[in-house]
């Protein structure tokens, strides 16, 4: 199949019906294969679904919600999730407008009954217009004083004296 770099990519990745060549675009490959992945390991013990499932908590850990990362229904939470195979796989699901439901229970959870994650508030409070700039400050102030939920800041209602002075935790102020 005689290709070369001056071969039109409308031809390369049309479909055959079209008289393309019909090649899969490389990252249209890449996406199905990802979400093959994650579907057939995903609620497995397997040592693919065990990573999956640990990269899963720890970014929602590092974005601070309680939902499941395949549920984030807000972009803007997405801007500040680090880049890895799992966030581009459900940048590219929410484009394709594709879900992927789990049986796996939310690994993370309050501590506390009625606690809330912080960053799950931000979101989904009524007529929330957060722009990009503010998510990705909120979540360097969340980071840096290590807190997830409301009662990692709060005592009786009242906000810590070390978080009105922004004193850094030496770890995870969660679980105290």
């Amino acid at each position: 199949m005689g290709l070369d770099k001056t071969t039109p990519l409308a031809v390369i990745h049309g479909p055959k019906s079209k008289n393309g060549i019909g090649i899969l675009e490389y990252g249209a490959f890449q996406l199905l294969e990802h979400i093959k992945t994650i579907l057939n390991h995903l609620e497995t013990d397997s040592p693919t679904g065990i990573l999956i499932r640990t990269m899963i908590e720890n970014h929602s850990a590092e974005l601070g919600i309680e939902d499941e990362i395949w549920n984030v229904w807000k972009d803007i939470i997405l801007t500040t999730m680090s880049k890895t195979w799992i966030k581009n796989t459900i940048q590219n699901m929410k484009k394709y407008k594709m879900v992927i439901q789990s049986t796996i229970p939310k690994k993370l959870t309050t501590w506390r009954v009625g606690d809330k994650m912080l960053m799950d508030m931000i979101l989904h409070s009524p007529g929330n217009r957060v722009t990009v700039t503010q998510m990705r400050k909120a979540q360097e102030v969340r980071r840096f004083l290590k807190v997830l939920t409301l009662s990692d800041i709060l005592v009786q209602g009242e906000v810590l004296e070390e978080i009105w002075n922004a004193v850094q935790a030496q770890d995870s102020r969660s679980r105290n």
